[in-house]
């Protein structure tokens, strides 16, 4: 749907800002869980390791295995805070409290903040 938007847009001289096009693609979607996921990127295997807790993951794709990035949903992103002093940090929360919950769930490191919180 971006590529068709994108070029509807060029066609009539429009620049259409990526958080534009996310609010007329949001509009005018529908979410079907029935569906497949979207590719986002396919990684040439030996670039890039497989690693699902962090959205990278080995799949076959036209015959040939490779590293995966799934688009996002961001309905479905969610944010928890986790105490600095969880034993095995994010990664094992995520493990013990998200996965077993939503399977397919991947943490998005660009997302991730660590600091405090302080209470007065």
């Amino acid at each position: 749907m971006t590529i068709i938007l994108t070029k509807a847009a060029n066609n009539l001289n429009v620049k259409l800002p990526t958080k534009r096009l996310n609010l007329i693609k949001n509009g005018l979607t529908i979410t079907d869980e029935n569906a497949e996921k979207v590719i986002k990127k396919i990684n040439k295997t030996g670039k890039i390791e497989a690693n699902p807790l962090y959205g990278l993951f080995k799949e076959t794709v036209d015959g040939k295995e490779c590293i995966v990035e799934y688009e996002v949903d961001s309905n479905l992103r969610d944010t928890e805070q986790i105490s600095l002093l969880n034993d095995g940090g994010i990664e094992q929360f995520f493990k013990d409290e998200v996965l077993s919950f939503a399977p397919d769930a991947w943490i998005d490191e660009s997302k991730t903040q660590i600091g405090y919180e302080i209470f007065l």
